[in-house]
């Protein structure tokens, strides 16, 4: 067999297995032609479902960056910016500041309104908890210290405590500090008595009160404790800083002013003696 027969061999066999290859392949064609384009589909909607992924991290970035100017957080921003950017780091960092937001709020109205500071507590407290679980360590350990700050702010001391111990990362040392303050008899005693005193302020809120009239609160609208004894008066408070040198002192000028009163009165009596009649005539004898 030459080689041209050979070649002409081959290229037969050749041809049969393409047609037989076709013929297997041709039902299978509407499909093929179809993944093909899926993929083709898919490749193209990923790359801009990254693009907008990445365009509304962006746009949540700026609203963060918005909420936070004038260094008073701006809650309204901070929601838009969680929602807008669910999942992502900054949607952790604006929730994690609305929660700081609404527990700043809460201490501040502590004493002027209970029932705001509670309904702040309320709104925070969810806050930090959705974080706990976050994959930043830093924003974990600072929604567990929001916790307990939360409870000691309620007045819950050994939820607080216990909650602190619960801290991890940069703010644990600073939690075990705040543990140790809490445990003391003086932190004991005030906590105890701020979360059964009823120290709102009256007319702070929608009922009465000079603050509802346009007044100014004083330090007397706070229910605080009286001293055991009653309170001092101006003289007790202030004899307790004077010296003994200014004691002595003012015991001398008070003796002689007593000495020096007599003698004026004699003097002055004196004084009121009718002069002798030096041109009187001797009498007589």
């Amino acid at each position: 067999m030459d080689a041209k027969h050979r070649h002409e061999l081959q290229e037969n066999a050749l041809a049969d297995w393409l047609g037989n290859f076709i013929d297997q392949v041709r039902p299978y064609v509407p499909v093929l032609i179809a993944a093909v384009v899926a993929l083709v589909v898919g490749v193209v909607g990923w790359g801009a479902y990254r693009g907008s992924r990445a365009e509304a991290k962006a746009d949540a970035w700026r609203l963060y960056s918005d909420a936070m100017v004038g260094g008073m957080p701006t809650p309204a921003l901070l929601e838009q910016a969680a929602d807008e950017a669910s999942g992502t780091a900054v949607a952790d960092w604006a929730a994690l500041t609305l929660a700081d937001s609404e527990l700043w709020q809460a201490s501040e109205a502590f004493f002027a309104d209970r029932t705001r500071a509670q309904q702040s507590l309320e709104r925070a407290e969810p806050l930090y908890k959705s974080l706990v679980g976050a994959s930043d360590p830093w924003i974990s350990g600072r929604a567990r210290y929001g916790l307990a700050r939360s409870a000691e702010v309620a007045g819950n001391t050994e939820e607080a405590v216990k909650l602190y111990g619960l801290v991890t990362g940069a703010l644990a040392p600073l939690a075990k500090q705040r543990v140790e303050e809490l445990k003391s008899p003086a932190a004991v005693e005030t906590v105890a008595w701020l979360a059964e005193s009823q120290a709102s302020l009256p007319g702070t809120g929608a009922g009465d009160g000079p603050a509802a009239e346009g007044g100014q609160l004083t330090p007397d609208d706070v229910l605080m404790p009286a001293p055991e004894g009653g309170l001092p008066s101006i003289d007790d408070m202030l004899k307790k800083y004077d010296t003994p040198e200014e004691s002595a002192d003012e015991e001398a000028s008070e003796g002689a002013d007593a000495d020096s009163t007599p003698a004026s009165e004699d003097v002055d009596a004196e004084a009121d003696k009718p002069e002798a009649d030096t041109d009187a005539k001797p009498s007589d004898e």
